[in-house]
This record gives structure tokens, C-alpha cells and sequence, in this order.
């Protein structure tokens, strides 16, 4: 798959990349980053603003290229910008709250499917949470933002970035698992 990467220009109403300005608006603002979505929910843009030195944005582009490459639902790289911190993704949804995905076994079972399919790759997201990580669009879970995601229980996933532990501790996957007599 090819990856672009070069400038983009952010403020708080456009992005500015390859030729195309496009209007945006902010989504949420997290502790590592800012998400803007396009007016046309078809991208989303998240800038890196905390934990630099933790090689969130790294450690994201990496993950990213190596699931992209196989049929799991997660957030297609589109564009990214080294030097600002800045990446451009395909749009995958709202987040889903933890009471409408906690009342849906079907919603469970896909995300309990995407994180088996991470886990055959030994990626581990680390930081799944409601309302965050866990999108919803057209009736299909995605599972985004893998800045503190592991390769091989490796903060460094295997490329010389940070080993430092996450600040706020990890979050295990395997909660989100389904038992055989759930499925």
C-alpha cells in the first residue's frame, strides 16, 4: 500500500494537503492529541500536541501501516506530516458509547474479532476505552488511535522508538474478549 507523506497545513477550519483544502471542524480534543473530522465525514485529522518524546505519532504511523495491509477495521492512513505531528486517516464513525455497545452482542463480537486479529500480528492496543477508541459507522465497529499500541509487548514495536511506559498505565485488550459461550 502507498503511503503519503509530506506537509499539511492545520487550522481550525481547514487542512491543507496535496493540492486540496479541505473544511474541517474539531472533533475532540484528548490528552495526546486534537481530531478534526471534514464536513463530509470522510477523513479524519488528528495532531499529536502531548507525549512527543513517548513517539505516539511514530509508534501510530507504523501500527497503521502494518493493519492497513490486512482486512481489519481500522482507519485507513491516508497522508501524514512528520514534522508537525500530523495524520491523516479515513473517517470510521463515532464513537459508540459504552451503554449502546455493552447492549449489542454483535458490537462486541466485532471488536472482539479485531483484537484477535491484532493479537495474530502481536499488536496489542493497550488504550481501548468507550467512547474513544471504540467507532461506530454503518453498523460496523473500528478500532483507531494505537499511539501506545505494542508489537510484541514492545512500547518500541521493534523500530528504536520509546520503551517508557504509558503515564497512565495500559488498559488490557483481552477485557474486550468474548468467551466461546458468548459468541
Amino acid at each position: 500500500m502507498d503511503f503519503k507523506k509530506g506537509t499539511i497545513n492545520l487550522t481550525n477550519i481547514h487542512v491543507k494537503y496535496e493540492n486540496k483544502n479541505i473544511k474541517i471542524r474539531l472533533l475532540k480534543k484528548s490528552a495526546t492529541s486534537n481530531v478534526y473530522k471534514d464536513v463530509d465525514n470522510t477523513i479524519v485529522i488528528k495532531k499529536i500536541i502531548k507525549y512527543k518524546d513517548y513517539h505516539v505519532f511514530e509508534r501510530e504511523i507504523h501500527i497503521l501501516k502494518q493493519l492497513n495491509e490486512q482486512q481489519i477495521n481500522v482507519p485507513k492512513l491516508i497522508f501524514y506530516d512528520i514534522n508537525s505531528q500530523i495524520i491523516i486517516m479515513s473517517y470510521c464513525g463515532e464513537a459508540i458509547s459504552e451503554k449502546i455497545f455493552n447492549s449489542n452482542n454483535n458490537y462486541k463480537k466485532q471488536l472482539s474479532n479485531i483484537i484477535k486479529e491484532i493479537k495474530k500480528l502481536n499488536i496489542k492496543h493497550n488504550d481501548i476505552k468507550h467512547n474513544s477508541e471504540i467507532l461506530l459507522l454503518n453498523d460496523s465497529i473500528y478500532l483507531c488511535d494505537f499511539g501506545w499500541a505494542t508489537i510484541n509487548g514492545n512500547l518500541d514495536c521493534n523500530i528504536n522508538l520509546s520503551n517508557e511506559s504509558k503515564p497512565a498505565g495500559i488498559i488490557d485488550d483481552d477485557i474486550f474478549l468474548l468467551h466461546k459461550e458468548c459468541e
